[in-house]
C-alpha cells in the first residue's frame, strides 16, 4: 500500500469513529423524548461555555527528502459552548514545533459530540475544518508549509468528570492533507498527515458547586426522611386544608413515583372542590449559583403545575411562586430540594 493509501486509511477511519460519536447522542435525544422520566435541568447540568487547554506529542509522514525528526511538541487551547451533556460546538487553536525544525499554527472550528459509558466517564468525538499556515522558513531544508493550507481535522478521546466544572481527557487527533513542498530540489508538493496525541483539561463555567455523583448518594436516604414527614404531617383528601411537600434530587425537575402519586392525589382533591385553590412554591437547596438555582426553580414548579394541569385541574385556579434559595424553610438541603403546596 502506498504512502497515500495509507494516508486516506487514517483519515477516514479517524473520520468514522469521530462522527458516530458525534451523531450518536442525536439518538439518544430523539428516544428521550419518550421517557417522562428525562429532566430539563439534568440536560442543564452539562450546558454552558467551556475553556480548555492540553499537552501532547504528534508524529508526521515522512517527507521523502528529507530525514530530520518527525516528532512534534503540542500545545492546545480550546473553547466551546456546549448545548446539553452530548453535543456542542469547540473551536481551538494548536501549536506546534519540532517538524523538519519548523514551527506550524493551526485553527480548528467544528462540531462535538458525547457518548457517556458510566456516570462519569464519557468518549467524545470531534470533527472540524481548520487553517494550517508555518511562519518559520529553514534555509537548511527548504521546507516549508502552505500559507494556504486548509485541512479537516477529525479526533476521538477519552473524557473523565473530576467535578461538575472540571474534566480531564485524553484523545487523539488525525489531519491528513498537509501541504509540504522542498523549494530547494524543486520537487513536487507532498501531502503528509498529522497524528497527535494529548492530555489536557476543561473547566465549564456555570455548574453546581458541589459533584452530583457523592450526593447522589446521600440523596436516596434523605428523601425517604422526607416522604415519612409528610406522609405524617399532611391531611388526607376531603380535609379543609392539606400541606404537601414534595421534593425533588439535587440539581434536577424530575416528578417522581411519590411526586406523582401525590399530585394526582392532590388533583383529585381539587376536582372534587371547585372553589379551593392551591398555592405553589418552589425551591431549592444553596449548591448552585443564582442563575442556575433560579432556572431549577422554575422548572420545578412548571414540571409541578403542568402535571397539575394535564390532570385536569384549572390553571387559574394554580398560584405559582417560584424562590429559589431565597425563602428556606429549614435550611436543610433535602428539605429545600421541593415544591411546596398549600390549599385555601
Amino acid at each position: 500500500m502506498n504512502q497515500d493509501n495509507r494516508t486516506m486509511s487514517l483519515f477516514i477511519t479517524s473520520l468514522s469513529l469521530s462522527l458516530g460519536i458525534l451523531f450518536s447522542p442525536l439518538t439518544m435525544a430523539l428516544d428521550s423524548t419518550v421517557n417522562d422520566d428525562i429532566a430539563e435541568s439534568d440536560v442543564e447540568l452539562g450546558k454552558g461555555w467551556w475553556i480548555g487547554a492540553a499537552l501532547g506529542i504528534g508524529v508526521m509522514d515522512d517527507l521523502e527528502w528529507s530525514s530530520i525528526s518527525k516528532q512534534i511538541n503540542l500545545l492546545k487551547l480550546d473553547a466551546g459552548y456546549d448545548f446539553n451533556r452530548y453535543w456542542g460546538l469547540y473551536s481551538a487553536y494548536d501549536y506546534s514545533y519540532n517538524y523538519t525544525e519548523t514551527a506550524f499554527h493551526n485553527i480548528q472550528l467544528g462540531a462535538q459530540g458525547r457518548y457517556p459509558l458510566t456516570e462519569n466517564l464519557s468518549v467524545f468525538g470531534r470533527a472540524g475544518i481548520g487553517y494550517l499556515f508555518n511562519n518559520t522558513q529553514q534555509p537548511e531544508t527548504k521546507a516549508d508549509i502552505s500559507q494556504s493550507n486548509f485541512v479537516i481535522t477529525s479526533g476521538i478521546g477519552l473524557e473523565y468528570r473530576l467535578s461538575n466544572a472540571v474534566t480531564t481527557r485524553l484523545a487523539y487527533e488525525y489531519t491528513p492533507g498537509i501541504e509540504m513542498a522542498n523549494t530547494e530540489l524543486g520537487s513536487n508538493s507532498q501531502f503528509v498527515g498529522l497524528n497527535q496525541l494529548y492530555w489536557g483539561l476543561t473547566y465549564k463555567f456555570g455548574q453546581p458547586r458541589a459533584q452530583q455523583v457523592e450526593i447522589r448518594e446521600v440523596e436516596v436516604i434523605k428523601k425517604v426522611e422526607i416522604i415519612k414527614e409528610v406522609e405524617t404531617t399532611r391531611q388526607l383528601p376531603g380535609a379543609t386544608r392539606a400541606d404537601y411537600l414534595l421534593p425533588f434530587e439535587l440539581a434536577k425537575a424530575v416528578l417522581s413515583e411519590y411526586v406523582r402519586f401525590s399530585l394526582r392525589e392532590i388533583a383529585d382533591f381539587m376536582q372534587d372542590n371547585p372553589d379551593i385553590s392551591a398555592d405553589i412554591t418552589s425551591r431549592t437547596d444553596d449548591s448552585g449559583s443564582d442563575a442556575f438555582n433560579a432556572k431549577l426553580s422554575t422548572q420545578r414548579a412548571k414540571a409541578v403545575t403542568d402535571y397539575l394541569i394535564n390532570l385536569g385541574v384549572d390553571k387559574h385556579r394554580l398560584f405559582v411562586r417560584s424562590v429559589s434559595n431565597s425563602q428556606p424553610l429549614t435550611g436543610v438541603p433535602a428539605i429545600e430540594r421541593s415544591v411546596e403546596i398549600n390549599f385555601r
